[in-house]
Formats: structure tokens, C-alpha cells, sequence
């Protein structure tokens, strides 16, 4: 089967989008230190549980402060990006509203009410892939998501997708293909 280039995806994007390329990015950023701080979070919690827990041990006045805290860090950690998608999808009405791409050998052109942007495959800093969306990242901050179901030819479009990213962005090896939790996403 051949496609006719450019590949025209287009849609809506939904709160589930914008709140799944907020958990994407925010772990796409911490993965260096992020099992770090979890192993941390485990362990500042079970110990002081531990010692409160063991009737042998007085029980210091503030240890639950020790339980508490890193508990409300990881609370905040985990619904902070969920708040974020909320408020940016409410105040930012062209998320909202219909979007289109047009991909090419060239280049990639995403067309919304109020704003469009052209950005050469060279240019592009990274192509991400999820269960869900591809996330087209023009700076190492900001991208354009692009939800799968947007793809009208199915698995064939996806497939001529990969490969144009992959031949046009500068580096390849930035073409991320979903890890286990990227691809539950």
C-alpha cells in the first residue's frame, strides 16, 4: 500500500492527552534521579513507621512528621502534573480546538486556530513515542502532541511516520521508541 505524502493527521486534543504528555515530559525529566528519590521516599517512610510501630521504642513526638512529609512530597509529585494539564488545557482555548499536522519528507507543519508552525525534520529535537500519542519536541521543553488515533490509515501511517522521523531527525538515535511505562501512557 502506498501513502500519498504529506500524511495529514488531524483531531481534537482531549484533557487525557495534555495530562498524559504532563506525566510524559515531568518523567521524561526526572529519569536520572527519579528512582533515587523514590528509593529515598520508601525509605523515610517505612523507617520512621518502623519505630513508631515497634512497642519496645519510645515514640518521639514528632516521628510523624518523619511519615508524613515525604508522603505529601510524593502526593504533590505525582498530582502536580495532573494540575498542570487541567490549567493549561483550561486557559489555552486552541488546545481545545481542531489541529492539524501535514508531515513530510521535509518537514513537519502543525496548523491551529490562532497559530501554525513549520519546523524542518533537522531542526527537531526529538521524536517520543507513547501507547497513545508520538510527542514532536522543537525545543527540549516544549512539543507538539500528536495522539495516535489521529492517523486515519491506521497502523500504515504510524509505521510511514516512524520512518520519516527517523530519517529526518538530525540524530536518529532520538527517535524514542514507548518503554514499559511510556507505553502505558
Amino acid at each position: 500500500m502506498s501513502l500519498q505524502l504529506p500524511l495529514q493527521p488531524s483531531g481534537t486534543l482531549t484533557l487525557g492527552d495534555v495530562v498524559r504528555y504532563c506525566y510524559y515530559h515531568i518523567f521524561w525529566r526526572t529519569r536520572t534521579y527519579g528512582p533515587l528519590v523514590v528509593l529515598i521516599l520508601l525509605v523515610s517512610t517505612i523507617a520512621p513507621l518502623n519505630h513508631m510501630l515497634a512497642p519496645s521504642q519510645a515514640i518521639g513526638e514528632h516521628d510523624w512528621l518523619a511519615t508524613v512529609i515525604p508522603l505529601a512530597w510524593a502526593a504533590f509529585m505525582v498530582l502536580l502534573p495532573l494540575w498542570q494539564a487541567w490549567a493549561q488545557y483550561r486557559k489555552t482555548p486552541g488546545l481545545r480546538e481542531p489541529i492539524r499536522f501535514q508531515v513530510g519528507e521535509e518537514a513537519v507543519h502543525c496548523d491551529a486556530t490562532g497559530s501554525s508552525g513549520n519546523v524542518a525534520w533537522g531542526r527537531i529535537d526529538s521524536v517520543r513515542e507513547t501507547g497513545s500519542a508520538f510527542f514532536i519536541y522543537h525545543s527540549p521543553f516544549m512539543a507538539w502532541v500528536l495522539p495516535k488515533r489521529w492517523f486515519r490509515g491506521g497502523e500504515a501511517e504510524m509505521v510511514e511516520f516512524r520512518r520519516l522521523a527517523a530519517a529526518g531527525v538530525a540524530q536518529p538515535k532520538l527517535l524514542k521508541p514507548p518503554g514499559w511505562l511510556s507505553s502505558k501512557l
